[in-house]
Order: structure tokens, then sequence, then C-alpha cells
């Protein structure tokens, strides 16, 4: 079970170093015009909520089982609305730079919680 933590909290640290450098490298090729201003702000938060909602998950699945489900659907709707009250204050706050910071907003939290799925369905056919 640790190995599975191991593995899960180095590719969501991973993955989170690349959210946030790549706009920068590609910003400086010149592949896009703009990188978003807050991409520090919205990785870090987002994998704190998926680093620490995985471990509640993880708890509850080896704990009791039968509400696994009604959990995760509980950890999905947090994720949610912190996640959204994030990005909503960060349009406001840079109203030029919205566009970049939703769409990476977007597409952390998607893979974020894609791995998360992933490891928690792997997890669970080890028990």
């Amino acid at each position: 079970m640790k190995h599975i933590l191991v593995k899960f909290v180095s590719t969501i640290f991973f993955l989170s170093l690349v959210f946030i450098f790549v706009p920068d490298v590609a910003l400086e090729q010149g592949w896009i015009e703009s990188a978003p201003s807050f991409s520090i702000e919205i990785v870090s938060t987002l994998t704190f909520l998926t680093l620490a909602l995985y471990y509640y998950l993880q708890k509850v699945q080896r704990s009791n089982p039968e509400k696994f489900i009604q959990s995760y659907m509980l950890s999905i709707t947090v994720k949610m609305v912190v996640g959204c009250t994030l990005i909503l204050i960060l349009i406001f706050m840079d109203r030029v730079g919205a566009i970049a910071n939703a769409l990476l907003f977007i597409l952390s939290y998607f893979s974020l919680t894609a791995i998360e799925i992933f490891f928690l369905l792997k997890g669970r056919t080890r028990l």
C-alpha cells in the first residue's frame, strides 16, 4: 500500500511541476502569447487538494469500503467547489490573463483527477 502511495505522490508532484514550468518554456519559445499569471497558485491548490482527498479516500477504502462511493462523490464536490471558487477569484483579479489561467486550471484539474482515479482503481483491485 505504501508503494502505491509513493508512486501516486511522485506522479502528482511531477505532473504539477510540468504544469508550472511548461507554460513558461512555451512562452520563451514563442509557442504561446501569454502564460498563466497564477500558475503556481492554481497548480499548488489543486495538487494539495488532490493529495489530501486521495489520502482520505484511501483511509475510507480500507476502513469502510461500503462508504467509498459516497466519500468519492463528496471529494469530487469539494474539489469542484474549491476549484471553482479559486478560478473565479483569479479571473476577477486578472481579467486579461483569464483565458490562460482558466485553461491551466481545466487541464490540471482533469489531469490530476484522472491520475487520482487511476490510482484509486489500482489500489481497489489489490484489496
